[in-house]
Parts: C-alpha cells; sequence; structure tokens
C-alpha cells in the first residue's frame, strides 16, 4: 500500500502491524528474530475430521450429480430430427399449462 505525502495521514507514526514498532522511512521492522517453534516432544496430536451420516450422503450425491452431463444429448437429436422431417408436434395447451403453474408458484 502506497501513501501519498500531503493526505492528511501522518507517515512517521505508523505502526507495523502486529509489532507495534514504529516505520521510517518505509522500511518495515521485523517482528521477532526469534526461529518459530516446532514440535520436538515424543507426543505429537493430530486433528480429524468425520462427516455424519447426511453429510456423508451429500458427499455422494454432489459426486453423483457432477457425472451427469447438463444436456440430454440423445434427447437433443431426437428433437432435431423431429424438427427437420416436421413430425414434431406442439401442444399449446400443455405449454399453456406449464407457464400457468409457473405463474403460480411466484
Amino acid at each position: 500500500m502506497v501513501i501519498e505525502p500531503g493526505n492528511g495521514f501522518n507517515t512517521n507514526n505508523l505502526s507495523s502491524v502486529g509489532t507495534g514498532k514504529a516505520r521510517q522511512g518505509g522500511a518495515v521492522a521485523p517482528a521477532s528474530n526469534k526461529p518459530e517453534a516446532t514440535n520436538t516432544g515424543a507426543h505429537s496430536t493430530s486433528d480429524s475430521v468425520s462427516l455424519s451420516t447426511a453429510g456423508q450422503a451429500l458427499a455422494k450425491l454432489e459426486a453423483q450429480a457432477a457425472n451427469i452431463p447438463e444436456v440430454d444429448s440423445a434427447k437433443v437429436a431426437e428433437i432435431r430430427t423431429a424438427l427437420q422431417n416436421g413430425s414434431y408436434n406442439i401442444d399449446p395447451d400443455a405449454i399453456a399449462s406449464k407457464m400457468i403453474e409457473q405463474d403460480n408458484l411466484l
């Protein structure tokens, strides 16, 4: 982040995050010179996660849904052929019924 002079911020007293040390001349003081602690003891802990039955079922359904194509290519080909040879029948009553059902849901 760049702070432009004259924008109302006092750039001489900015603190670096978490250290409480002032930043002067654009340099940031290091937070600490101590090496990070390592787990050298004989006892080590490990975290574990387990899903509930509902969570496992949901994960299984998501995996199955990922394998299903979004478009039924066979159905598209069937309709395309029917349109091309003129055998595709449009039922205006069925279309109107579905439109009314959708409108009633709103």
